[in-house]
This record gives C-alpha cells, sequence and structure tokens, in this order.
C-alpha cells in the first residue's frame, strides 16, 4: 500500500508544475491560487524524500537495495523540480504586473539550475558506486585469501574494510545528513561484525567469512550497473 501511494505521489507530482503552467497561462490573473500552488510543489520538495525514506521494508534489506537507492535517487529528482519550479511560481506572484516580462529569463534560469542540479546528483552517484565497487573488491580478495598468507592479515583486512564502510554511509543522492545512506545501517551493522570476526579468526570466523562474501557479492551486482569511471 505505501508503494503503490508512493507511485501515485510520484506521478502526480511528476505532471503537476506542467499542468500548472498551463494554468497559469490561461488565467494569469488567479495569483492567489498561483500562489498556494507554488507552496503545495514547495511542502512535496521537503516531504517526499522523508516519505520516500519511511516507506522502505525493513525486512531483507539486502534484496531490497536496488530498489531502495533508486527510490532516494528518483525522490530527490522530482523534489528538485517541484521546488524550483514553486520557486518560479512564486517569484511570477510577486512580481509586479510590468516586470512580468523578466519571467522568460527567470524560467530558463531556474530550469538550467535544476538540470545541473539533477545531473550532479545522478554523476555522484554513479562515481560513489565505481569507488564502492572497486574498495569492495580489494576487501573480497582480501577475506578469499586463506588465512596466514601475510597480505589477509587483519590489518589489511580492517583498513579495507574501512573503505568500504565509508562508502556504505555516504548519502547517495546529497552530501547533507538528511540524504539516504548507500546502505542501510543494520546491513553495515552485520557486515562489520563478520569482517571484524574473520580479521581476527575469532570462533565462526568461516561462516561470517561466506556471509561477508555473499553480502559483499549483492553491493556489488548494484554497483556494476552504475560503473563510471569518467564521472
Amino acid at each position: 500500500m505505501k508503494m503503490a501511494v508512493w507511485g501515485l505521489l510520484a506521478f502526480r507530482y511528476a505532471l503537476f508544475p506542467l499542468f500548472l503552467f498551463d494554468r497559469i497561462v490561461a488565467s494569469p490573473e488567479r495569483l492567489a491560487d498561483h500562489g498556494r500552488d507554488a507552496q503545495q510543489m514547495l511542502v512535496f520538495c521537503l516531504a517526499f524524500p522523508l516519505y520516500t525514506r519511511w516507506i522502505v521494508p525493513q525486512d531483507d534489506p539486502l534484496e531490497r537495495h536496488e530498489g531502495r537507492v533508486l527510490r532516494a535517487m528518483a525522490s530527490r529528482t522530482l523534489a528538485n523540480f517541484n521546488g524550483a519550479c514553486g520557486i518560479a511560481v512564486l517569484l511570477y506572484a510577486a512580481l509586479p504586473r510590468d516586470n512580468v516580462k523578466v519571467l522568460p529569463a527567470v524560467g530558463v534560469t531556474i530550469a538550467i539550475a535544476t538540470a545541473a542540479a539533477t545531473h550532479k546528483m545522478w554523476a555522484r552517484y554513479r562515481k560513489l558506486c565505481t569507488q564502492t565497487h572497486t574498495n569492495i573488491h580489494t576487501l573480497v580478495r582480501l577475506l578469499e585469501k586463506p588465512p596466514g598468507e601475510g597480505n589477509g592479515n587483519q590489518s589489511d583486512v580492517l583498513n579495507a574494510w574501512s573503505a568500504v564502510e565509508r562508502d556504505l554511509r555516504t548519502r547517495v543522492e546529497t552530501g547533507y545528513a538528511f540524504g539516504t545512506r548507500f546502505a542501510p545501517k543494520a546491513v553495515i551493522a552485520a557486515l562489520a561484525e563478520a569482517v571484524t570476526t574473520v580479521g581476527g579468526q575469532l570462533p565462526g570466523h568461516q561462516e561470517a567469512r561466506d556471509r561477508a562474501l555473499t553480502d559483499l557479492q549483492t553491493i556489488l551486482d548494484l554497483c556494476i550497473k552504475q560503473i563510471d569511471s569518467v564521472a
């Protein structure tokens, strides 16, 4: 049900700004109505990414990993689009009637800014996937080495895990604290426990190694679809 509501909201607000601009052209004098529509788009800009994070199912986080990340990216794209359009409409409502001729320039500027922000966000995601793929491969090679082969010692494994952990804790769609982590906290905690067990050769390290390799391969499968070595 939550996913259905998410899809309906995404569809509605992907089209809402376009229909609003048609209404503005048809009835430019209805400034109060247009102002309320702009406020609605700004509320959507702030609330929709939060709703997207809230509806993520808590069971099987790795199996749902790709959908969770892509929904976060899509929600941020729609939020940016509606936020920019809402600001444009508020400027339209605030401008004196004799200054309406500047609206095309304002509209073009906001459109360019939105496109640039969206491009930067997706480039950030591709770069993160590429970096995570490289670091996970390094960790996997160390985990697959038989114990006692020098390169597979505890220090190397833990250093490689530190790099991977930083990647998994990075927000995929924004550099700020309110974004979505590349991997859920539960996944990071489980991997940290497994890698620590393997690195320290603690009891159960063989099972921990198998579990860590399986989880890391799942994340690699997601990353490989977005690799861009020149991002």
